[in-house]
């Protein structure tokens, strides 16, 4: 008797283990899953970039490729100022709260968007208007400026609700949707500007009307009612201010070399500089595509203190960034010419020095990383304000000599010098931790 219930113990214990590990490789072949999604989901925008390609470029002039540079370079500066990083604090605040104050909060986000983003547009155009009578870049208000602005707000609605599908591990939808937006977009750049061939406008335009018509579609799963929830703007903006001044100040370092370019009214080579800029941000996609499968391992690093495991993280990261421009660069000639069909090959001096921006911006975005895991959250912003008055002197410098070689050589050494900055942060706090370390 005493045996069949020793055996019945046992028996219930092994299925206990037993469906603890199936529950456990369940969850874990789910996760797996999950990333799949969100990983094909990043690759596709860089499959319809590099589709479409070599089509554009047969119709779109060098003055083509210099407005849409121009004026898209803005978005930098104006995104965080129109769309107020409200999806920071969503994504901070979604669990944390119920399904009813969720709702309550989701509406505020999207009728702020709607209502301020609506008014700050506008104030925006307004603004420009007057910049470009001062900076005299050569290229007209409109229709340019309505359609890249124009795409801030229905493009943060869209973002937003990608930001939702996450946040409830719908991985599945969020890869549709992102299939669905893509392919549209790739369709109305290729009818816009291949068919119609309608130059800047229709590429500008083609990024409007897929905004537009995306954040609509997707407006009412995320509205139930109009509403601004007065009690949550003050926890919200006591978020998202810091956020929103080092979104600003982003423009900075990514974003004015194009401004300080167009006033030397050279608009073939800040054609030729915009192409550049374009075929090498299909490295950032492809990345940010790898580095989502590491990224959970990284944050578990700095849970954890396991720095050594976390410095080799960082430096795969890197230096798989590192190879991919290292590829880049020894057959840029061959990519620039199959992906502008051969019209853009002078492209090709400025893609090379403006590929290595993607290392030394994933050096600073790894520090980044550190400096806010360890707690340190306000040292990056007070990091952006001090080095923005130094990159901004030394795209001066570099514009006012050496002309777009400058500028590019600029895009790389800005993130350099906010790398060095973290680094000279992240040297004293180790120092400081080793001296009171041999003191106690």
């Amino acid at each position: 008797m005493y045996r069949t219930w020793i055996i019945g113990i046992c028996s219930l214990k092994f299925l206990t283990k037993a469906s603890h590990l199936l529950a456990f490789v369940t969850e874990q072949k789910k996760r797996v899953v999950n990333i799949s999604f969100y990983l094909f989901a990043s690759m596709i925008q860089l499959f319809v970039g590099l589709a479409t390609s070599p089509l554009i470029s047969k119709t779109l002039s060098h003055r083509d490729f210099a407005i849409v540079g121009y004026f898209n370079s803005f978005l930098t500066l104006l995104t965080p100022l129109i769309g107020l990083m409200l999806g920071s604090y969503y994504a901070r605040t979604y669990f944390r709260v119920q399904n009813k104050e969720r709702e309550v909060l989701r509406n505020t986000i999207v009728s702020l968007l709607l209502s301020y983003g609506a008014v700050s547009t506008l104030v925006s155009c307004l603004l420009f208007l007057v910049f470009l009578r001062l900076s005299e870049p050569g290229f007209p208000f409109f229709p340019y400026t309505v359609l890249s602005f124009g795409t801030v707000v229905f493009g943060q609605i869209y973002n937003f609700y990608l930001l939702n599908l996450r946040l409830t591990k719908r991985a599945k939808q969020y890869f549709l949707v992102s299939l669905y937006h893509h392919l549209f977009y790739g369709f109305m750049m290729i009818l816009l500007c291949v068919v119609y061939r309608y130059g800047a406008a229709g590429s500008l335009g083609a990024t409007l009307i897929t905004s537009i018509l995306f954040s609509v579609v997707f407006l009412k799963s995320l509205l139930t009612k109009f509403q601004i929830e007065r009690k949550t703007l003050k926890p919200i903006f006591q978020f998202c201010w810091p956020l929103i001044v080092a979104g600003v100040l982003q423009y900075f370092f990514s974003g004015v070399d194009r401004a300080l370019l167009a006033t030397l009214r050279d608009d073939t080579n800040l054609g030729l500089y915009s192409v550049a800029f374009r075929i090498t941000s299909y490295i950032g996609v492809f990345y940010a595509a790898i580095s989502m499968t590491i990224e959970p391992d990284i944050y578990q690093s700095l849970a954890q203190r396991k720095y050594r495991k976390l410095a080799l993280l960082m430096g795969l990261l890197i230096g798989v960034k590192l190879a991919i421009v290292l590829v880049f660069n020894w057959l840029a000639p061959f990519v620039v010419n199959i992906l502008t069909a051969g019209r853009y090959n002078d492209a090709v001096q400025y893609a090379r020095i403006l590929s290595f921006k993607n290392v030394s911006s994933s050096i600073y975005s790894s520090m980044s990383l550190i400096i806010i895991g360890l707690g340190y959250s306000k040292v990056t912003l007070v990091n952006r304000v001090i080095g923005t008055i130094g990159v901004f002197a030394m795209y001066k410098v570099l514009i006012s000599n050496y002309g777009f070689i400058g500028a590019a050589w600029g895009q790389v050494a800005s993130f350099l010098i906010l790398s060095l900055f973290s680094f000279m942060f992240l040297a004293y706090k180790a120092l400081g931790k080793k001296d009171r370390a041999r003191v106690s």
